[in-house]
């Protein structure tokens, strides 16, 4: 007797549900079938004879060993990274646009940009390949498509040097994006005549801090390399720089290993040399403030740097009064008051966060300014973050894993919301998908009462404290959302149950990290500014017609 090959369902010791392949069955058992049609052949998941999760994941590992690293899920197209260079990327001819392919998605996304604004987001966990599908996207639309052979050059060049400025090492991806970017390609008479790039949430404190198995970015340890062209800043060694002896200097990548490489590019954007100065100069601010450990210190370093200080327009004598002093009023009286070192200390990380951020938007907008003219019709490629849990997760993996509540939310919206809404227009006769909404937990962290309310509330106040966002968000908010148990309260955490999981958040610095200097009187926190810009790509977003790429890392050992 002929069978359908089964995935039996085991259960193991801890509960986890085993699966494996048998030709036979007993009626006893719990098993789904799966059919010897569904392998590497199957492109699209919605062309299987049997969808369930063995079987998908059958398909896509099958797939994955001879390198079709590409599966489309109906409209949405699933990419593996497979840890390795694979040649299918060289035709940017003849594109099947049927067949599962960044290529073949790119091409659909111009074709339909002559009817609606076209925008392509490419999520997934870190490591699972997102920067490099953009890169590919961008090569494809720019090497076919572009008005010039140089605004090509400078649209793909730029992603060396906003990734040597935005990415770093970390414990889950070698090449680590820190930031968000939304790359928009502007067409005019069907050709890509300009571009623009938006970036979201530089992760600022990996420029003070790194954890031993990590880097801080790629930028540092280029700028210490021995070439003629560095000399004039006079950079000292490695071990010299405690940011950067802390961490595993000695993992390198040979992308970002050519100095020579960097100037050619900064040359194609036409970089003056005040401008490269500037940049090069503020890494050696960076580097050396954070290296001082007392006043007396500080005091030197500004008084031996007082040159590059005034060519940064950082007037010295001010800026120590800045690190060192704290201003407030009293009735009609102004008291300036001396800080201890510890409180000097944690100024001089801001102030080395601040001016690197400084550093990284002035080199975005420095790009912008070389690429062309912008306009009303464009292509999008949006690379932004994705879903983190580490050991240990504060205000930036909040800011992070709050993004992807708001790009879930998109996802929800068209998928369901909107396929549904066609159907109804169309008459098909269909039965009402439900689905699980994340609205309550988007509600959570940005509303009247939430999360950021009372992290912004205690960021604005002078005398604001870390204890009071803490005891504030697990005293006042949904309780069937957030959770803290007696060991959690010692150590300042809380647990937020995101869509994709739960999440431990420790409240340590949010208040430090969370003031900006800004004359705006609507952007009063790094938060305000954030959840604004977050907003205007919702809206932007939901004017357009999306594409989804959902990347995927098979393995935690980054082993092809």
């Amino acid at each position: 007797m002929n069978y359908e090959l089964v995935w039996y369902k085991e259960e193991s010791n801890n509960s986890k549900k085993l699966f494996r392949l048998s030709e036979k069955t007993d009626e006893k058992e719990k098993f789904e079938y799966y059919s010897k049609n569904d392998n590497n052949s199957i492109f699209n998941l919605t062309k299987m004879t049997y969808v369930n999760i063995p079987s998908i994941m059958n398909v896509l590992e099958e797939r994955y060993k001879i390198n079709k690293i590409y599966t489309f899920n109906g409209k949405i197209l699933i990419s593996i990274n497979p840890f390795k260079k694979i040649n299918i990327y060289s035709d940017l001819d003849n594109i099947d646009t049927e067949q599962p392919h960044v290529y073949s998605l790119a091409e659909t996304a111009y074709l339909n940009s002559k009817y609606k604004n076209q925008s392509i987001l490419v999520s997934g966990e870190s490591g699972s390949g997102k920067t490099e599908n953009t890169k590919y996207i961008l090569n494809y639309l720019c090497k076919k498509y572009s008005v010039s052979d140089i605004l090509s050059k400078r649209i793909i060049g730029c992603n060396y040097l906003i990734e040597l400025f935005g990415n770093a090492k970390t414990l889950r991806n070698d090449n680590s994006s820190r930031f968000g970017k939304f790359i928009q390609l502007f067409i005019n008479n069907d050709q890509i005549k300009g571009g623009k790039i938006t970036n979201y949430l530089l992760e600022k404190s990996r420029v003070s801090f790194v954890n031993k198995l990590e880097k801080t970015y790629h930028i540092f340890y280029l700028s210490l390399m021995d070439h003629d062209k560095l000399k004039k800043y006079d950079f000292k060694s490695i071990n010299e720089y405690v940011v950067l002896n802390n961490s595993n200097f000695n993992y390198t990548i040979d992308e970002f290993e050519n100095i020579d490489k960097l100037f050619e590019i900064m040359n194609n954007f036409n970089f003056k040399e005040s401008e490269i100065d500037n940049i090069f100069y503020k890494i050696k601010i960076i580097l050396e403030f954070l290296n001082i450990t007392s006043l007396e210190e500080l005091k030197t370093k500004i008084n031996n740097h007082k040159e590059v200080l005034n060519l940064l327009n950082l007037e010295p004598t001010q800026l120590l009064q800045s690190l060192t002093t704290k201003t407030f009023k009293m009735g009609l009286e102004t008291i300036v008051k001396n800080l201890e070192i510890n409180e000097i200390l944690i100024n001089i990380k801001s102030f080395c966060e601040d001016l690197y951020e400084n550093n990284f938007n002035e080199l975005i907008n420095k790009i912008n300014t070389s690429l062309g003219d912008e306009g009303t019709r464009y292509i999008s490629i949006l690379d932004i973050f994705g879903f983190e849990i580490f050991e240990n997760n504060g205000y930036e993996q909040l800011c992070i894993n709050y993004t992807n509540e708001i790009l879930q939310q998109i996802y929800n919206q068209y998928i369901f919301e909107n396929e549904q809404i066609e159907y109804e227009k169309e008459n098909i006769d269909w039965k009402k998908i439900e689905y699980k909404t994340n609205d309550s937990i988007v509600k959570l962290f940005n509303g009247k009462i939430s999360i950021f309310a009372i992290i912004n509330e205690q960021s604005i106040l002078g005398a604001g404290k870390d204890e009071i966002i803490f005891n504030s968000i697990t005293k006042n908010l949904n309780k069937e959302l957030i959770y803290c148990d007696k060991k959690t309260k010692i150590l300042k955490k809380f647990m937020v149950k995101h869509y994709a999981g739960p999440v431990e958040y420790t409240v340590k610095n949010y208040v430090r990290k969370n003031r900006i200097k800004s004359k705006s009187k609507k952007i009063k926190t790094n938060l305000h500014y954030f959840v604004n810009q977050l907003s205007l790509l919702k809206k932007e977003l939901d004017k357009n017609k999306c594409y989804f790429i959902r990347c995927i890392k098979p393995n935690s050992e980054n082993t092809s």
